[in-house]
């Protein structure tokens, strides 16, 4: 397809460090159809093993495509999005060879849209299975092994990050943020996934799953607090999923001694960052700990008096966030909390474990 960069900027899609500029363009019917069908066709060609026929296509406009697709099928589907990544991520390597130069850049944001289809991918096939109350036991293998890989990446951005030639501006910062995020959602997801599923496993599949999350989170979570940037993104959401995951260990009684609560509600209320004037994209950010707080006064009696205020939050949350990713579901989930219906486990985990 010829000039491909070209036709995306007249279409409003233009490169910034990191990727996608804005999204102004979904406002255009034309232009997401047009995005969708481009998109197809090149994630088609490369399932029919044309890989080749696009080696000429320039990566950045590949994964500007990449990016537009996430933001228009969020986690309904990976694999869109995922394949363009990796068309755009073999032309780099292509592009590097002929022209001896690595950009950097480019391949870290080619990894990340890979890992999330990826991690969408098998989360959509294992939902499949748990919707007729199957197990699907190639499920945490595969999860634990993309989480290995990622956790390599944050060792090695942690390590060398510094010494790697970035572009101009705060590339390393943007790169480092793509990834935490990526790797902080997919980790929680997870640990949603189990809670999900927990009702259909075996006793040991149960054993088996709980000891590699146990595993994975050793290390992991270590390399998530080191990539930590000071950035309000990154603050709200490791406040949130380690609020999260601590409220996950209480519950299931792994430690020894009790797990207090007030420890597990000071992170989910920094990642709530009620209080705080924050963009509508960075707002969003904050609702995943707005349904976990909402969840936890629900579970125990003690907070059953702050329930409706929380509720007050959790919409004015809404409110100011911006419309993006799955900004839907956690509007549905937050109505159901309203609507003070039966708290489900595994409803809870089914809607929320895919969010990005």
């Amino acid at each position: 397809m010829e000039d491909l960069l070209a036709q995306l900027d007249l279409r409003g899609l233009r490169w910034v460090s990191g990727g996608l500029e804005s999204h102004d363009w979904l406002s255009d019917e034309q232009t997401v159809d047009w995005v969708m069908s481009t998109s197809i066709h090149f994630a088609k060609g490369l399932n029919e093993g044309r890989l080749l026929d696009f080696v000429d296509v320039e990566p950045k406009a590949l994964v500007l495509l990449s990016q537009a697709s996430v933001r228009l099928l969020g986690s309904k589907e990976g694999s869109v999005s995922k394949d363009l990544a990796i068309i755009a991520q073999f032309n780099a390597i292509t592009n590097s060879i002929r022209n001896g130069s690595v950009d950097v850049t480019l391949d870290h944001i080619c990894r990340g849209l890979i890992n999330r289809g990826r991690a969408i991918d098998c989360g959509i096939y294992f939902q499949d299975h748990a919707d007729r109350d199957l197990y699907d036991v190639t499920f945490a293998p595969d999860m634990f092994e993309l989480m290995d890989e990622i956790n390599q990446t944050l060792e090695l951005l942690n390590a060398f990050g510094e010494e790697m030639p970035w572009g101009p501006g705060n590339e390393r910062h943007l790169i480092l943020m793509g990834h935490l995020l990526s790797s902080a959602t997919i980790h929680r997801g997870i640990y949603l996934q189990y809670e999900m599923s927990e009702h259909i496993m075996t006793d040991q599949q149960k054993f088996e799953f709980v000891e590699g999350l146990r595993v994975m989170s050793s290390t992991l979570n270590q390399n998530l607090m080191n990539s930590t940037l000071g950035s309000p993104i990154s603050s709200i959401v490791l406040n949130g999923m380690f609020a999260y995951l601590f409220y996950f260990w209480k519950e299931c009684g792994y430690f020894q001694h009790p797990l207090p609560i007030e420890p597990i509600l000071s992170s989910v209320e920094r990642s709530c960052s009620d209080n705080e004037e924050l963009s509508p994209e960075i707002s969003y950010y904050t609702l995943f700990a707005q349904v976990l707080r909402l969840r936890i006064f629900s579970e125990n009696p003690d907070f059953k008096e702050f329930f409706p205020h929380a509720v007050d939050l959790a919409e004015r949350a809404l409110n100011r966030s911006a419309n993006i990713n799955n900004y839907d579901v956690y509007e549905s989930v937050i109505t159901s909390f309203k609507n003070s219906e039966a708290f489900d486990k595994s409803y809870f985990a089914s809607k929320l474990f895919m969010l990005w």
